[in-house]
């Protein structure tokens, strides 16, 4: 059975707590009018998952499904990018596993860069 996007943010956000992690989710969704559009609540693009690592470094993930993995906005990416561009970490997953190897590659590229 194909996890749905809540099922895997629950995932990743309990896997990363139980790192240490202070992650929480975002709900960014606005307001629907009465003729379908949605009036923006917040920033457009801002990712589902945010929080701070256990070093403190700011944490930024965009959830997806498998199959709507490049499914991201211009928004969305602009968003990951500015916290790359800003020193934290920032990426898109569709699942927990995913979520550390990608924690892990950063924090193994950035230990290669200082020695």
């Amino acid at each position: 059975m194909k996890k749905k996007e809540q099922q895997i943010q629950k995932d990743i956000l309990n896997a990363l707590n139980r790192l240490g992690y202070y992650v929480f989710k975002i709900n960014n969704v606005g307001i629907k009018k009465p003729d379908g559009h949605y009036i923006p609540a917040g920033r457009r693009g801002v990712s589902d998952i945010l929080g701070l690592a256990p070093d403190g470094k700011f944490v930024a993930i965009e959830v997806k499904t498998p199959e709507r993995r490049n499914n991201i906005s211009i928004h969305q990416q602009d968003f990951l990018d500015r916290i790359r561009e800003h020193g934290g970490i920032a990426f898109v997953a569709c699942s927990a596993i995913e979520t550390i190897n990608n924690i892990n590659r950063y924090y193994a590229i950035k230990k290669m860069g200082a020695e």
